[in-house]
């Protein structure tokens, strides 16, 4: 979601690229696994490092999958690790339970270990124009916010009319203020696309490119602080058989 200062993707695109509405995706097993790496804000103290690999079987009509993922930002000053695994399933209807656990090192003396869990709801759709889905995340334990009051859900509305794709997103801080955050992909052809983000929170914006050939796909995000300049990220995925949204975040 938009909580996190590390987002740079609010919509996880998917390969081989989208049928647009027309034969549904053979059923069978798939694979995926991603590497990333960014730099925030420009700054050589906030390099960030990620890992994610999924696993699964598509049927008829859903399908069922597992995901674990690892993330690292900073190093001397600020090290945070993140270790996040998740499981659920896919089809008209969505669900997923998922759960992080984040070890902060500030200046060489650790912080207690936080852990975060949660459960998604949703509903997907599809017509021979298009389509889309919309998730409810709802937090079940959150040990990065003192009052449990504060702890909004995460919504988030993904809607396919082609050749683009608009992903909006809503949550809140800790302190109750509210958190929104959108991207608007467009394709340039089958392997191709450019995406635009915005987070109001931050007052941040940016550009990205979405690249695809065969099982291999790499995107990048370039977003903009009005104060705190540009946060580059890289990712590249290879993968066998397309990844349902249930598997990952």
């Amino acid at each position: 979601g938009v909580r996190l200062l590390e987002d740079a993707w609010l919509w996880d695109p998917v390969w081989p690229p989208a049928d647009r509405g027309a034969a549904p995706v053979a059923a069978g097993a798939f694979v995926w696994a991603a590497v990333g790496t960014g730099r925030l804000f420009g700054l050589s103290d906030l390099p960030l490092s990620a890992l994610r690999v999924a696993a699964g079987r598509r049927g008829a009509g859903s399908a069922w999958g597992a995901a674990a993922a690892w993330q690292r930002l900073g190093r001397d000053i600020l090290l945070l690790d993140r270790v996040e695994v998740a499981a659920g399933r896919s089809g008209r209807w969505r669900c997923r339970a998922w759960a992080t656990a984040e070890r902060q090192v500030l200046a060489g003396m650790p912080a207690p270990a936080r852990r975060r869990a949660g459960a998604v709801l949703g509903w997907s759709w599809r017509a021979p124009s298009g389509g889309g889905y919309c998730d409810l995340h709802l937090p079940l334990l959150d040990d990065m916010v003192r009052d449990p009051r504060f702890v909004a859900p995460v919504f988030r509305l993904v809607v396919r009319l082609a050749p683009a794709t608009l992903a909006l997103a809503w949550d809140r801080r800790g302190d109750g203020t509210p958190l929104l955050g959108g991207e608007v992909v467009v394709d340039l052809s089958r392997t191709a696309a450019v995406s635009w983000r915005f987070d109001a929170g931050s007052r941040s914006i940016g550009w990205g490119l979405v690249l695809r050939r065969g099982s291999l796909l790499v995107r990048t995000s370039h977003l903009i602080h009005p104060d705190l300049g540009v946060s580059h990220r890289w990712q590249l995925a290879a993968g066998r058989g397309r990844l349902p949204a249930a598997a990952g975040r």
